[in-house]
């Protein structure tokens, strides 16, 4: 393998972690819609934003809504913070997690996946923290809502997925993305960024840069027909909402990996709702030159 093929693998293998990043992991349609890059007035890169959208059905009162909040799952503190305070408006909050119907959320804390290991790998790198050791997942309004392991592994065999599946699927269409750069040039960027000596500052930018450009990744890891990672248990989380919906619950928020919201979206809008408005939290911040 020569050098440029080893860029290419280091680049690709980067682009596999970013996707990790806004899922654990995923496949969806693009994402850019609720993740971008916030510039100052300058035009310099601020800060790496996830959106909260919120939707409603028509004619619903305004304290009737569903909000679809993403989130990138290593961030700043501050921004953990911030979604704990708002999680307090909801009747019943949805969240993601594969695990039984019965877990306890503080072991969930302690109990860090083989992805988790590498997303805490990547927030120590860059400065960040980690979503499962800042998010309050023992509120009374958390509600379940995603798949147990069992069940998601019955769902991957079903589709022909499994793990080796996933890894290749990513591999190829990263290999394929980064033909467009005959020059390397992205390449010797993100290797740049990873040695250089700045507290993690440049790899946090070149990261956040990987994970907008995520969208074509994440179309690999889905396959024709979705993904159980994706659709499956979007799927189940539907079900949970609409059970939540039928009980009375009319402040709802889905509080997923920001890859998984065009489906969800694609869902609301099948059962009348439509977006209303779109609200910007800073996940990670980008030191400015002074």
């Amino acid at each position: 393998m020569n050098v440029k093929q080893t860029l290419g693998a280091v680049a690709t293998a980067i682009s596999v972690v970013a996707t990790l990043l806004v899922a654990q992991p995923a496949g969806a349609d693009e994402i850019l819609s609720f993740v971008r890059i916030d510039k100052d007035g300058q035009r310099n890169d601020r800060a790496l934003q996830v959106a909260v959208k919120r939707y409603r059905q028509n004619g619903a009162h305004t304290a009737t809504f569903v909000d679809l909040v993403g989130v990138v799952h290593v961030g700043d503190a501050d921004y953990y913070s911030e979604l704990n305070a708002s999680f307090r408006q909801y009747d019943a909050l949805l969240y993601e997690l594969v695990a039984p119907a019965d877990h306890d959320t503080r072991l969930d804390k302690r109990n860090e996946s083989m992805i988790g290991g590498a997303q805490i790998a990547m927030k120590d790198a860059m400065g960040l923290e980690f979503q499962l050791h800042h998010i309050d997942y023992t509120a009374d309004n958390f509600v379940h809502a995603d798949l147990s392991p069992q069940a998601l592994r019955r769902s991957m065999e079903e589709r022909g997925e499994s793990l080796y599946v996933y890894f290749w699927r990513a591999f190829y269409a990263g290999m394929a993305d980064y033909a467009k750069d005959p020059l390397g040039i992205r390449s010797w960027q993100l290797l740049g960024a990873m040695v250089a000596p700045d507290d993690g500052e440049s790899l946090k930018r070149a990261f956040a840069r990987e994970l907008i450009r995520s969208d074509a990744m994440l179309d690999a890891l889905g396959g024709e027909d979705g993904s159980a990672l994706i659709q499956a248990r979007n799927e189940r989380a539907m079900q949970v909402f609409d059970d939540e919906w039928s009980a009375g619950s009319r402040r709802v928020g889905i509080f997923y990996g920001a890859a998984h919201m065009p489906d969800f979206e694609e869902r609301l809008r099948e059962r009348g709702f439509e977006p209303v408005d779109t609200r910007w939290l800073d996940a990670w911040l980008f030191e400015q030159d002074e």
